[in-house]
């Protein structure tokens, strides 16, 4: 997520980058249907067909970033693997780098992706085959992500690198100014929050050891997309498969986190149908559907490549891994809180203060 200042729909601004695109000058209601989060996203069309531009600051990014995703991306479309495809601009780059008003965007343009996005299929029955071809994009994934990482000198960043970062964004913030986690009971803002720096430094250093342990072949690590949730995928029937999007995160890490945050991502949202249908979670019917469900994720994996044996045991140090990086995150975004924030950013701001704690409460010990 960017910096809570930078969720602001700047219309004037998306014009401008825009420009740097075709488009169709007709269709710009389009823009209203934008969204904000680790990047600025705005649908607009050309030749009738929906494209997507995306910014963030450049202070938001880190160097080299935006160019690794696009080179993964740009490998998987030349090995037949199908993912979401970077729109040149009318100057010929996937990547513009445009200042205004003193501050530098990285712009690029993304097409449109055909089908359903996969969390808003039925999912009662279980949508197997979609769950199955979810499986195997992912696996695909992994075996291009191999031969890209052979093929190029833009790789995203390494785990080591990903907990470096969350030491440093945590230790730069030791303590969350009052109101910045928004407002406690009667309206009054939030205390001052201790971020703990120290166990967010002994976390790192936990994980640290556990990973070195791990073995760290071609057949279990490289690069991973590290956001391959049911929101991110497009299931084409017609086709049998699925489409990723949104290679922002991806990394450097062990394949089997990919899936067994892939498998979490099936878990949420089918517990989310199951209360839209009045059901509980623990209902037998529902606890059945989700065991299906994660078995067509996995059938269709290794229908593709294999998974080590014990690989995804390791899913607890992957969940602590994925809970300290965000939680460095959270920091981060909402570090600098203004007296002028409009009443739904102070809304936010609660609610990444109640992540927040969830968080914290999985690597500090209960009392401390």
């Amino acid at each position: 997520m960017m910096k809570l200042q930078h969720l602001y729909d700047q219309r004037d601004l998306v014009h401008e980058l825009l420009a740097h695109w075709r488009h169709d000058k007709d269709k710009l209601d389009w823009l209203d249907r934008f969204r904000l989060s680790s990047n600025a996203i705005y649908p607009f069309a050309c030749d009738g067909r929906v494209q997507f531009l995306r910014f963030a600051p450049e202070s938001e990014k880190r160097a080299g970033q935006l160019e690794a995703e696009l080179s993964w991306l740009e490998h998987l479309e030349t090995d037949g693997q199908v993912a979401v495809r970077a729109i040149p601009s009318l100057s010929g780059n996937r990547i513009e780098r445009i200042s205004i008003a003193q501050r530098t965007y990285l712009v690029c343009v993304f097409d449109g992706i055909d089908g359903q996005r996969l969390d808003w299929a039925e999912w009662d029955p279980v949508p197997r085959q979609a769950l199955h071809a979810c499986g195997q994009a992912l696996a695909g994934l992994h075996e291009d992500g191999i031969r890209w990482r052979n093929n190029t000198h833009q790789l995203p960043w390494h785990w080591r690198d990903v907990l470096a970062w969350t030491v440093r964004e945590v230790e730069a913030v030791p303590v969350l100014a009052p109101g910045a986690l928004g407002l406690e009971a009667h309206g009054v803002p939030s205390s001052a929050f201790d971020t703990r720096p120290d166990v967010v430094h002994q976390e790192a250093d936990r994980l640290t050891a556990v990973f070195d342990a791990l073995p760290s072949g071609a057949d279990v690590f490289g690069p991973v997309h590290f956001d391959f949730e049911m929101d991110n995928l497009f299931w084409q029937p017609d086709q049998q498969r699925c489409v990723p999007i949104d290679f922002d995160d991806a990394m450097c890490h062990w394949h089997a986190l990919d899936l067994c945050k892939t498998i979490a991502s099936v878990n949420d949202t089918l517990w989310e149908k199951a209360e839209e249908a009045g059901a509980q979670p623990q209902d037998p019917e529902w606890t059945a559907a989700a065991a299906t469900a994660a078995q067509c994720v996995l059938d269709g994996y290794r229908s593709i490549r294999p998974m080590p044996d014990g690989m995804m045991a390791h899913k607890p140090d992957f969940d602590r891994f994925t809970a300290l990086y965000g939680y460095a995150r959270i920091v981060r975004a909402v570090a600098h809180p203004a007296e002028d924030e409009p009443e739904w950013m102070t809304g936010l701001r609660g609610h990444l203060g109640s992540l927040l704690r969830q968080r914290q409460a999985l690597f500090i010990p209960e009392g401390e």
